[in-house]
């Protein structure tokens, strides 16, 4: 019988070849990237940010507040509105740029974050609005009225008059 194979300990290929790892060097203070996972998958998540700290970007696992650079592929701008109105429960930080993955490929080979242009931009259809904010429904029956209003004639009901007996 054949022993299984135990997982290393001790840090890997890197610890037996006596290399240590550096903690990334944020050369682009002001710029932090989250990779948005959804449709990327994880693995090609990792290996981009994998990439983009040995460039020198500072790449965030989770979002928080210090994201200015959402970068996302094969999403539409209101599909990642949606995850992050979820994520932050309607609290998203204004100075935040959702980006295709085009900025982040481009600012890969240059070394250097390029300037936003608007093919990097994820393009949304409709403004998002205060998640407290009434929505009008699609239906006229679910719309509210006010209680004085022009078609008193149809809602208001007045007793039946019968002829009187003979």
């Amino acid at each position: 019988m054949v022993p299984l194979k135990r997982r290393r300990r001790d840090g890997g290929a890197a610890a037996i070849a006596g290399v240590q790892e550096r903690a990334p060097v944020n050369r682009f203070p002001g710029v932090e990237i989250f990779l948005l996972e959804r449709r990327m998958g994880s693995s090609r998540r990792a290996f981009l940010t994998q990439l983009a700290r040995r460039k020198g970007f500072r790449v965030q696992d989770t979002l928080g507040d210090s994201v200015t650079h959402l970068v996302s592929e094969s999403n539409s701008g209101d599909e990642v509105w949606e995850w992050l109105d979820r994520q932050t429960g309607g609290q998203t930080p204004g100075s935040l740029s959702l980006l295709d993955i085009s900025w982040f490929t481009d600012s890969m080979e240059t070394g250097r974050p390029v300037e936003i242009l608007d093919r990097h931009r994820l393009q949304v259809s409709a403004p998002h609005s205060d998640p407290e904010e009434p929505r009008i429904s699609a239906y006229a029956c679910q719309r509210r009225t006010p209680l004085d209003h022009l078609n008193k004639i149809f809602t208001v009901t007045t007793p039946p008059s019968y002829p009187p007996p003979f």
